[in-house]
């Protein structure tokens, strides 16, 4: 993680804490370039001048959060500045065209994107709880969001004609429209509930990363997150004693405050950023 006051520096123009950042951001960068390069529509061959050349634009983002970066509000350089290098090359690789998804849903993933630490599958279903009224979007719209996001085809391009020759935008002619692999007449409530389980579960593994790791290892047991067990008492609530335990604490009441503690921050979190959503938006 970034120090604060490498971050400070790196504000300052120092030099070697500047190529400290950029060094630090350029895992994010070469990941957001490949991911877009394969669907570009240019030749094999134009492929690694396309990479290095998103690779440049992300880089230029990476910078340019250095000066909008602001700690006092509380989120991580890295999580400010992973939203930009994805909004960058993503438009840098899209001709700046929205593909199929407002500027706002690009936006609004994007925030989502960066709480979970780049995992599509949480920042989609974040994208359906979190932003506030008018921003939030429903489970098919995020799905389609992310798609967009990821590079595929524009869900606005036209996939055929209907039975009275009206075009048929790709949105409605997807045989799989949540992402389950079964086509979507086969498609049951239980297999959406698996897939809101799967992505409840991508969020708060993404959520939990955010904290130390004693910490989050008294919510996943507390929760029965794996990799470790559900320890709870036969009424469901959290079997303190028990994970006491397991963790080599000596008080089980000292579990109950660092749960306290550590969902607390959680959801600090998660109201941080509903507020930048919202910020954004005015």
């Amino acid at each position: 993680m970034l120090s604060h006051a490498l971050i400070c520096a790196a504000q300052n123009q120092d030099a070697d804490a500047v190529a400290a950042v950029l060094e630090a951001a350029e895992p994010y960068v070469r990941e957001a370039a490949a991911r877009h390069v394969g669907t570009a529509a240019v030749s094999s061959a134009g492929h690694a001048d396309l990479f290095e050349e998103l690779c440049q634009e992300g880089r230029l983002a990476a910078l340019e959060a250095l000066g909008t970066y602001n700690s006092d509000k509380g989120a991580q350089y890295t999580t400010h500045a992973y939203r930009r290098i994805h909004m960058r090359i993503y438009e840098a690789a899209n001709g700046g065209a929205d593909n199929g998804a407002s500027a706002d849903q690009r936006a609004t993933f994007l925030r989502c994107l960066g709480v979970v630490g780049g995992d599509w599958e949480a920042a989609e279903y974040l994208c359906t709880v979190l932003p506030g009224d008018g921003h939030r979007m429903s489970a098919e719209t995020a799905g389609h969001v992310r798609r967009v996001m990821q590079g595929t085809d524009s869900l606005d391009a036209p996939a055929g004609r209907g039975a009275e020759g009206e075009t048929i935008p790709l949105v409605e002619s997807l045989a799989d429209p949540y992402g389950l692999g079964l086509p979507d007449d086969l498609i049951e409530a239980r297999d959406l509930d698996r897939r809101q389980r799967a992505q409840r579960i991508a969020l708060a593994h993404a959520l939990l990363a955010t904290v130390d790791d004693r910490k989050a290892q008294v919510l996943r047991l507390t929760y029965g997150i794996a990799p470790d067990p559900h320890l709870a008492n036969e009424d469901g609530s959290p079997d303190n004693a028990a994970i006491a335990e397991v963790m080599g604490i000596d008080r089980a009441n000292t579990v109950a405050v660092m749960r306290t503690r550590t969902l607390a921050k959680l959801r600090s979190v998660a109201e941080r950023v509903a507020e930048e959503l919202e910020d954004k938006a005015a």
